[in-house]
């Protein structure tokens, strides 16, 4: 009889204590990669987060970081689905709008504001233009009035103050300028008798100065509105003569009854330099 030469495999079942090695010296491992957990690599895996069942105060805990950053998860994921993007902005519309007049809510509206107003600058260049205005500002603004030609002038000035995709790109010029005439009509429904809430008050005035100023543009044909001011800007950068007959600049008489005065000195920025009766 032969004898039988098969054995028997056992089993073993890893100590506690090995799980636990095994699982710290992957960690350092992956840990060490430098840029491993940075990238997108699950994202891409996971569906966009669907927003348009939260309120105002949950998208500002979806939209912001933790160091009060717009989340670029989040501007990512409205600009690629415009309708998600249009959802977001009717829900803090709809906040901006109650009618409501408790101290909590006006807090409230203008938190939905600023999120509104970060959103429309992010998800088009109005952002890029209003960063480069306050630039221009700061470092102080063309002398046009002696200039030989302050019209000219001041067409080549603006132009240089747009990204240069859009002085080729009729359709995403004019969405910025939307923005910004949008900006200032929201500002001046929302902002009324104080500044109220937790948010970026800079940035948001900031926003509001640049606003003012687009919203302030009169074109020639007297027409008015965001589509008419967006095609008297678009015309006058393509030098079209006489596209715009002038602008209504915003009012500085430190008496703090406008919107854009509000959050200017709740912002500290000094007005006295652009007070209309110095």
């Amino acid at each position: 009889m032969k004898p039988n030469l098969r054995t028997t495999r056992t089993t073993r079942t890893p100590s506690a204590s090995k799980v636990f090695a095994l699982v710290l010296c992957a960690a350092l491992v992956l840990s060490s990669c430098e840029g491993f957990f940075s990238t997108n690599l699950f994202t891409k895996l996971l569906p966009p987060k669907d927003y348009t069942s939260l309120s105002s105060a949950e998208l500002r805990g979806e939209a912001y970081t933790s160091e009060g950053q717009l989340a670029a998860t989040f501007i990512a994921e409205l600009k690629a689905d415009p309708s998600a993007r249009t959802a977001v902005l009717t829900t803090l519309e709809y906040t901006m709008s109650s009618s409501s007049s408790s101290s909590s809510s006006a807090a409230e509206k203008q938190e939905a504001l600023a999120l509104y107003v970060d959103i429309q600058l992010a998800t088009t260049d109005a952002g890029t233009v209003v960063n480069n205005v306050v630039a221009a500002i700061t470092a102080g603004l063309p002398d046009f009035a002696n200039s030989s030609d302050p019209a000219e002038d001041a067409v080549a000035f603006v132009k240089s103050l747009l990204p240069a995709a859009l002085l080729t790109d009729e359709t995403a010029f004019k969405s910025m300028i939307t923005a910004l005439t949008t900006v200032d009509k929201k500002v001046n429904a929302v902002v009324e008798s104080s500044v109220e809430g937790t948010y970026n008050v800079g940035n948001l005035a900031q926003a509001a100065l640049v606003a003012a100023l687009v919203a302030g543009v009169q074109p020639s044909n007297s027409s008015t509105g965001e589509t008419a001011i967006a095609d008297a800007l678009w015309d006058a950068i393509n030098d079209t003569t006489g596209a715009i007959s002038g602008i209504t600049p915003p009012v500085f008489d430190d008496t703090f009854d406008t919107s854009l005065e509000l959050l200017l000195a709740a912002a500290g920025i000094d007005t006295s330099a652009l007070n209309s009766n110095s």
